[in-house]
Formats: structure tokens, sequence, C-alpha cells
């Protein structure tokens, strides 16, 4: 996005008040011209090993602009396949472990395409190593903080890193349970110090609220030691995290309308501004802009010039957004903890999980041995559903993705399936793998108030998604069906169909094309695997049962049944009937 900052200005004294709370100025050439005459402060983050001395230099040589806390730390998801958690035989072991052997079935073409991408890959750095190296610069730097770090379920693995022209991706991704184990150990690291995070989360929402929550359990007022800031996210769990803090660019989240309902239904003492720019030339400009939208947003004025005496209820939007900054900075967010505990206590709110789909962790999916029960399938394993398991028992039914399965094995947090042939046959449950993340849901209880739609678990077929449109803070999807498939006769605009389990509305019907459209409204987005899926990508589908009963019926009474003498009788009164009317 390019910026307007052309009719946007800040005076110098305001503007020596900003902070660009997250940027990558190292990037790019910086001149010192440029850092010398910069008004404002900023906060210059490292994604991988060459940057972190980078980000040091420049921390060193402008400590009055470079915030030292950002110095030198912090390995992006984009390269956390560089980091090998375990020791591997070689290197191609290590990519091939990542990229193909957690796949179900591999053609040939992935072993063939990594072959040719392994001579630009570098050698895996040991996790270890990449701990000592954050230890290291936390001790050379009193107050740095660890920034870039985070999930991206979306990133896709580059060819080629070459720097001219748009870079090819491969069909690679990095599996989310490695990257769940690097920032873990990162995160832990951060505590011990007590140093603050700038986290990066894409498509990754729910595991990124689960993993909080799991280290705010994990390390109580520790973790409240400690400021977290969620950037360029479209995720705002801050009030639920007395420590998250909320930072929003024009790059990434002016992309998309739901940017501004984030800043109006943000915290407003947790809410922040950054660029997210790598280019030191358009840091200042950018975070401006992003001034004047939260101040739009939030009805802040914006200031003139500065006044450290006005009363906080005349703040405008730089004084409001630097005090934000500095108890982020400050971190120890106790007090906050207690409020937010005692305000939750007395809502008496409790969320009923039970009968939600939500989503949840593969940890395991392989082959059966032919000599097992159900042998020529898969078992597949799903873990971190502690809340869904409080009841269970052996053969008891859990939908995954839409497909009714049986309850064989359980823990106090995991659970295990079978996959028959047919289930794999009939669903796209065998291409998920490792780390893949799945709706559950239980089946509803008989003394439960039924709403919604009937959906069995027994799945249909499969469609594919073709398009997909954001649409205000909804999401429009469009399917297309095989053409070999016979379920589309079931599919009625205002129908109902279950899509990977969950219940929706049919918004769009074309025969035609064998295609159909729905829409997730923001509250599906963020409990379900569907709205993180994209174009290409498979779904299960289950069409409205009564349809089939309706057709069956009809067919049958057509065709002959026991109570009638079928398609001749229901022809011969017809045309009686015609005739009788016609006074024939």
């Amino acid at each position: 996005m390019s910026s307007s900052s052309g009719n946007l200005q800040l005076s110098p004294d305001v503007l020596a008040h900003v902070v660009d709370v997250h940027c990558h100025p190292t990037d790019s050439v910086i001149p010192d011209s440029i850092m010398d005459s910069l008004a404002l402060k900023i906060c210059a983050m490292a994604t991988k090993q060459a940057d972190q001395g980078l980000v040091r230099e420049l921390a060193n040589k402008w400590p009055d602009n470079v915030i030292p806390c950002f110095g030198a730390l912090g390995y992006h998801p984009w390269f956390t396949h560089w980091i090998a958690v375990e020791k591997a035989p070689s290197k191609e072991e290590h990519y091939r472990k990542l990229f193909i052997q957690e796949k179900v079935a591999d053609t040939g073409k992935d072993t063939e395409l990594l072959a040719n991408m392994l001579h630009e890959l570098p050698d895996p750095l040991p996790l270890e190593d990449v701990l000592l190296d954050i230890r290291r610069n936390f001790e050379d730097f009193p107050t740095a903080m660890l920034g870039e770090v985070g999930l991206d379920r979306a990133f896709r693995v580059p060819v080629s890193l070459g720097p001219d022209g748009p870079r090819k991706l491969s069909p690679f991704t990095v599996p989310l349970d490695h990257q769940l184990k690097i920032l873990e150990a990162q995160l832990d690291l951060a505590v011990e110090f007590k140093r603050n995070v700038s986290l990066h989360s894409v498509k990754a929402q729910q595991v990124t609220v689960q993993l909080i929550d799991r280290l705010s359990n994990k390390y109580n007022d520790r973790w409240d030691a400690i400021s977290i800031d969620m950037h360029s996210c479209g995720l705002s769990p801050e009030k639920s995290h007395p420590n998250v803090f909320l930072s929003l660019s024009t790059g990434i989240n002016g992309r998309s309308p739901v940017h501004r309902t984030l800043i109006q239904s943000c915290d407003p003492k947790r809410i922040l501004a950054e660029s997210d720019f790598h280019d030191i030339h358009e840091c200042s400009p950018r975070v401006i802009d992003m001034i004047h939208i939260i101040a739009e947003i939030r009805g802040w004025y914006i200031e003139m010039h500065w006044d450290d005496s006005c009363p906080e209820d005349e703040w405008g939007v730089v004084r409001h957004l630097e005090e934000n900054w500095k108890a982020f900075f400050r971190g120890s967010h106790f007090k906050a903890r207690k409020t937010l505990l005692a305000g939750k206590q007395n809502r008496k709110f409790r969320k009923e999980k039970m009968y939600d789909t939500d989503e949840r962790l593969v940890s395991s999916i392989i082959p059966l041995d032919t000599t097992e029960s159900g042998g020529g399938g898969w078992s597949m394993t799903i873990d971190e559903c502690a809340e869904i398991l409080t009841d269970c028992h052996i053969g008891d039914s859990i939908s995954i993705n839409g497909a009714c399965l049986t309850v064989t094995e359980f823990t106090s947090k995991s659970f295990k399936v079978g996959l028959a042939p047919e289930t794999l046959e009939k669903t796209d449950l065998g291409t998920l793998k490792t780390g893949s993340y799945v709706n559950l849901e239980r089946a509803m209880a008989a003394h439960v108030r039924f709403g919604g739609h009937f959906v069995q678990g027994h799945v249909d077929g499969i469609a594919t998604i073709v398009e997909r449109e954001p649409d205000g803070n909804s999401l429009r999807l469009l399917f297309q069906l095989p053409k070999s498939s016979k379920i589309g006769r079931y599919i009625i605009p205002k129908g109902f169909i279950a899509i990977d389990g969950t219940s929706l509305t049919i918004t769009s019907v074309n025969d035609e094309d064998a295609t159909f459209g729905v829409m997730l409204i923001a509250h599906t987005q963020s409990k379900v695997t569907l709205s993180q899926k994209n174009i290409g990508e498979s779904v299960n589908i289950e069409v409205d049962m009564l349809g089939k009963y309706v057709e069956r019926a009809v067919k049958a009474g057509l065709e002959g049944s026991v109570l009638g003498s079928g398609l001749q009788d229901v022809i011969e009164r017809t045309v009686e009937k015609i005739l009788r009317d016609k006074g024939i």
C-alpha cells in the first residue's frame, strides 16, 4: 500500500513522542543522514540469523532513535525450517522430514523438487545454538526484546531466494508442531529474562490463543511480568490477557476493512501503531498514516503541538499511544490480571464448547498394518482437546472435519480413531498430516435444545475451493464439485450444507458450473479451519439428509411400492383427471 502521508503531517515536537513499534529497516540500505534526522523512535526487528548483527549495530549507533529493547533478536516463522529441533543425520534428511515425510503420500514430484532446491537451502542450525545466540543478545542488551517470532500457516517455502523479481513458491509448508517447538523455546527464554515479545500470527489464531493460555497457566505471574505485542494481526485476545497488546499497520491490516473493527473493539489502553516496513524512508509516513486512522476511529484528536501538562481526559491520539507504549515497555501487568479475573467472575460467563466446532491438532496419522483391526486404513490421534473428553467413552462418536468417527482409545487430553478405506475414499482426511488442524464436534445429547441444521457426520463427497473473497468482516467462499459428483441436486439456495462439519447456509448455486457459495461471519471464521483454507484446497461435504429422504420417497412412489402400483397408476389417474376436467 503506498503511503498517503503527503497530506498527513505531525509537528517535530509531537513526532518525537511517536514510536514505530515494529519495522524492518535493516532489510534495506540505511543512509546515515536519514537516521541522523529521524524524529521518531523505531523498534527494529530481526527475523533471521543474518539480521542479528545488523540490528545490534543499528541500536548501538543510534541509541536515541532505535529502542534497544528491539536490538537483536528473533527467528521469524518464515525461517524456522532452517532450524533443527533435533539432530538429523543429514541436511537432506532434515528438510525431507519437514516437507515430505509428514505427507500421507508422495508422488515423486515433491522429492524431485526438494532435490533441486537443496543446494539453496542452508545447513540446518541446531535449536540450542539459536537459543544460545538469543541468550547472549539478552545479556548484551539489558532491555532487549524478543522479535520477530511467531506462527504462520500460510507461508510456503520459496523455490528461490533470488533478489530479482517475484519469488516462485514451492508447495512446501513448515509443520505447525515444528514452528511451535521453536516459538515456545524462545518464549521460555523471554520469560526467564523478563523480556517483551513481538509476536507474528498468520492463519494461526486459535493455536496462538491456546499457546498464550498455556504459557499463562504455566508461568502465572512470571508470564504477566512481560508484554506481548500481536503485530499486524487480525486477532484481538487482549481483553482476555492483560499483558497482550495489538499493533496495526496500513501495509498489512489496511488491506482488510476488519482492521477498523479491531481498532474500535480493542482495549484503548493496549493499542499501538507500527509501519511493518523494510525501508527506513517509509517508516515515519506509514506509521503516521496508521495514527491518523486510529484517531479517526477512536475519536481522538491529533495534536498540533505537545503539552506535557495536558490532563488525561484531554489527551490526543499520540499521547494515548505513547502512554500505551510505556505500559507495554514497563510490563508487570499483575494488577490488570486481578481486575480482569474479578470481571470474569462477576459476569459468571461459561463457554459451552461441547457443541461447538473447534480447531485441534493432529498429533499423529499413520497407516495400519493389515493384520490390525481396520487394516488397510489409517489411525489418527488428535491432541490438546481435553475439554471435549470429560465424559468420553470407548465407542463414542466424534466428528472430525465433518466425518463421524469412533473413539478407539483416549487419554485425558487426546483420542484416537481409525480411518477405514471407505472413509479415506469418501473424505479428504487422507490428505491430513501431523500438525494439521481439524474441526471437532461431539455428538449432541438428546436432552439439550436443538437449533440449526441436522448434521450426521456422514460425508457425501468432497468439493474444492475456487474463490475466496472478503466481504466486510465476513468471508465469501465458492466451491466446485467434481464432474462425477451426484450430490449437486441436493444443494439449493438458502438451503443447508455441512462443510468440514461446519453447518452453513448456501448463498448461491450454479448448476452449470457445479459451484455453490457460502458466507462465514467473523465469529465462525474464528472458530473453524475452513476460514484458513486457500483456493485449491479440498473440503468434506454433507448435504441435507431430508432432501435425500424426499427424493427416495418420491422415487418409490413413482416406481412402485407396497402401497401403490407405481408410475403406471400415477399416469393413468392424471390422464383420467385431465379428460374428466375437459368433459371428454
